[in-house]
């Protein structure tokens, strides 16, 4: 996963990493509803391919959660330069952090089996 500086304390990326969790959690809401009705009672529990001896979901999880842990950094933690350079340099981090969100939809995408989209409008 990306690189997060020293500019975040621990005790702040803790807090946002709970708050991805938090965030992915509710939009698997549905899958986890279905499978804990169908008897499995963990998410390393439902059937899936394994990857290195691991659940391909639960490695898809760590990897949604990551991802948008990334994104909110980069998007709350900017560059402070204020000059111009600084200001393109912040534009570019909130178009990088679009990215890591998006990575993490498609891999909530790939939990629950639904197609990947990426729709924009123009």
């Amino acid at each position: 996963m990306g690189r997060i500086d020293g500019t975040v304390t621990g005790e702040r990326l803790r807090e946002l990493a709970l708050y991805a969790a938090m965030s992915i959690n509710a939009r698997l809401r549905e899958f986890r509803a279905g499978n804990e009705g169908a008897g499995y009672r963990s998410l390393a529990a439902v059937p899936a391919r394994r990857i290195n001896g691991e659940s391909r979901l639960l490695v898809l999880y760590r990897r949604a959660v990551a991802c948008l842990l990334k994104a909110d950094v980069m998007e709350r933690y900017p560059d402070f330069d204020s000059t111009g350079s600084g200001e393109r340099r912040t534009e570019d981090a909130h178009d990088h952090a679009g990215t890591w969100r998006r990575n993490a939809s498609w891999a909530v995408s790939d939990i629950t089996g639904a197609t990947r989209s990426v729709v924009e409008l123009i």
